[in-house]
């Protein structure tokens, strides 16, 4: 399946380069790193703030947004 098969028309697809942090504990992300490196940076910290919880550093893949056709 390509990507035009995937998401049809009117969704709009881009590539997406953000990273987040996530935790089971913890509330969902809300802010979105620009590299791998920032995001693995924010994980150690947090580690650190809460000891035994888990954080999981995950890349976004695509960003879609919905672009519906103009009315006539």
């Amino acid at each position: 399946m390509t990507n035009a098969e995937a998401t049809p028309e009117p969704f709009v697809r881009e590539p997406s380069e953000t990273w987040f942090v996530w935790t089971k504990q913890g509330k969902p992300p809300k802010f979105a790193h620009e590299t791998e490196e920032a995001a693995v940076k924010e994980a150690e910290r947090l580690a650190m703030r809460v000891p035994g919880a888990k954080f999981h550093v995950m890349r976004g893949v695509v960003k879609i947004s919905f672009a519906p056709p103009p009315k006539a």
